[in-house]
């Protein structure tokens, strides 16, 4: 079923948003959002990424019409451009963060497709600061080498989580299929594994990637 403005309207309510706020997170326009929920417009892109956008923050559109806020909020995210879309997700959400960091476990930049890379550079320029654990074979490092801890490559898994705000997101193997928890004694206990290694990693000396952040 798709979002209709009463429904759009109501979960605001449920989060205590604004429009603003509701803006800043699904990177529309603040006429896009008022359009749609006053009746005005049912674009489809915007449609989608308003409920979309809600849905990521446990809102669940029930089949009377009505919403409810969920208290284990689980968002699924499908297709080859899921973790495009989980950065883009990322983004909006530490927009509303006082001191946004985006913590990155097991990944290697030599993966990251030149969307994913402009994604990153667009998260930078917003003040976002990143970490990252990589393996110690690789060198292909495109950020500044203090933001990245090193393990050894025998306990090094190429299937990446991202810890964002009070957000876990696990990548599937395949890398079609994102699983994002909202709980923040679960993004609490991620961020204690990620300062964990991050402690007992090697910081990189050097880096042979020939594009740079």
């Amino acid at each position: 079923m798709l979002l209709t403005s009463e429904q759009c309207r109501a979960a605001r309510i449920f989060l205590d948003w604004r429009v603003e706020d509701l803006v800043a997170r699904s990177g529309l326009t603040p006429d896009q959002v008022r359009n749609f929920e006053h009746g005005r417009s049912r674009a489809l892109p915007v449609v989608e990424a308003l409920q979309r956008t809600l849905q990521s923050h446990g809102i669940r559109l029930t089949a009377n019409g009505g919403v409810e806020l969920e208290k284990d909020r689980l968002v699924v995210i499908e297709g080859n451009d899921c973790y495009l879309r989980l950065l883009q997700e990322a983004m909006r959400t530490l927009s509303a963060v006082e001191t946004p960091e985006l913590l990155i476990l097991y990944a290697s930049d030599r993966s990251s497709p030149p969307e994913v890379n402009a994604q990153y550079r667009r998260m930078r320029a917003a003040g976002i600061t990143m970490r990252q654990i990589i393996s110690s074979n690789d060198t292909y490092i495109m950020g500044p080498l203090e933001e990245y801890r090193a393990i050894p490559a025998a306990y090094f898994t190429n299937i990446v989580t991202v810890i964002y705000g009070d957000s876990v997101a696990q990548v599937n193997g395949g890398e079609t299929r994102i699983t994002i928890q909202q709980d923040p004694a679960l993004a609490e206990r991620e961020c204690q594994t990620f300062q964990y290694l991050w402690d007992r990693g090697d910081q990189p000396t050097t880096t042979t990637a020939p594009e740079r952040f």
